[in-house]
């Protein structure tokens, strides 16, 4: 109900237009400078689904995270692979932590499916990511099924909201 903050003003992130942002290698989405990763809670996310005890998936990406809400599925995103954690509160010595949001869900006797796109199969970094962020939720309580989706046929990467639009 209320927009996460950075610096005193709400958090963003934004996708620009094909083309607007110049260099060899454009971000595909904009965020405040050292805002951090924040996870996305949909405006379509049923008012318990956060409750304790309740499943709940996780995926990767905010417009993922809407389309499997809008179909039935309790579901928060990540707006990547890895940005279920970062340093907004590491100590000195410290990579990386879990997000406090995430820190602050009761995961204890929760199912958590977890359903990154198709790459996760060929991908050793995303594999990491979804081994860690399982092992994370693993040691706090929940029990963890992992989601493969398949690439399609002619071997393009499927995300859940892909897989949904293409074969329902």
């Amino acid at each position: 109900g209320k927009p996460f903050t950075h610096n005193g003003k709400p958090f963003y992130r934004l996708k620009p237009d094909s083309g607007q942002l110049k260099g060899d290698d454009p971000p595909k989405y904009l965020s405040p400078k050292t805002g951090g990763c924040r996870p996305y809670f949909s405006p379509l996310l049923p008012a318990n689904a956060l409750a304790a005890g309740r499943d709940i998936d996780i995926t990767e990406g905010e417009k993922k995270a809407d389309c499997v809400n809008y179909h039935g599925f309790p579901t928060i995103g990540l707006s990547g692979v890895d940005a279920w954690r970062d340093r907004r509160n590491c100590k000195p010595d410290e990579h990386s932590r879990p997000l406090p949001e995430l820190q602050k869900i009761n995961w204890r006797g929760r199912k958590v499916c977890l359903v990154f796109d198709s790459d996760v199969t060929s991908k050793d970094s995303v594999r990491r990511a979804l081994n860690d962020l399982s092992a994370w939720l693993t040691d706090q309580g929940a029990s963890v099924l992992i989601v493969l989706l398949p690439c399609e046929i002619d071997g393009s990467k499927n995300g859940i909201d892909d897989f949904i639009c293409r074969h329902g």
